[in-house]
């Protein structure tokens, strides 16, 4: 298997790509999840540092372009909630690679601390997530991009059976990423992660 820190998407500006990735609750209690997108703030230094731009921000490139199916999902304990990335360049767009992260919050925590009257409280966030490279290339290298993941999908899908790209474990989440790509309001069929 092809195993990943990060979801690697190419994309033509004018263009759309979308990611599916899985929120897996390890926990033993039912957990809701604030899920976001931003842009990264930090990708240089030499030690792997790697930063995420705060919600309140706004965004510059992967965090503007990134639209989340959901902002919430609330998961069993050892369940799993789907979730969909999908990226909408504009036309025009700088060709380049730009970093960015999703990431996934227990937002039952978050609510109980805003909620806290009176006194002080101190609550534990855990924020888990995988980082997000988007490379901005030509409508030519595109093509050739997705003719590429095609026989990549026709051959995995014909000697397993699955179609199965990355994923990465963050502490108490994980997070599993199936690359399919959107163009013209067209889906590739993905087969579904057996674990």
């Amino acid at each position: 298997t092809n195993e990943s820190p990060y979801i690697e998407l190419k994309v033509a500006p004018g263009e759309s790509v979308s990611d599916d990735f899985l929120v897996v609750n390890l926990s033993e209690e039912t957990h809701s999840y604030a899920v976001s997108v931003n842009d990264a703030s930090n990708t240089t230094e030499v030690d792997g540092f790697f930063a995420l731009s705060d919600d309140t921000k706004e965004q510059s490139h992967i965090g503007k372009w990134g639209v989340l199916s959901t902002k919430t999902v609330t998961v069993e304990p050892g369940e799993y909630g789907t979730i969909t990335l999908t990226f909408t360049l504009p036309e025009g767009t700088a060709t380049g690679t730009y970093w960015g992260g999703v990431s996934a919050i227990v937002s039952d925590a978050i609510s109980a601390s805003e909620n806290s009257e009176g006194g002080t409280s101190i609550n534990s966030v855990i924020r888990n997530g995988l980082r997000v490279k988007v490379e901005v290339v030509d409508k030519e290298e595109f093509v050739q991009f997705l003719e590429e993941l095609e026989m990549k999908e026709a051959t995995k899908t014909n000697t397993t059976g699955i179609s199965y790209y990355k994923y990465i474990i963050t502490g108490l989440i994980i997070i599993i990423a199936g690359l399919f790509v959107t163009i013209m309001n067209q889906r590739n069929n993905k087969k579904k992660i057996k674990l």
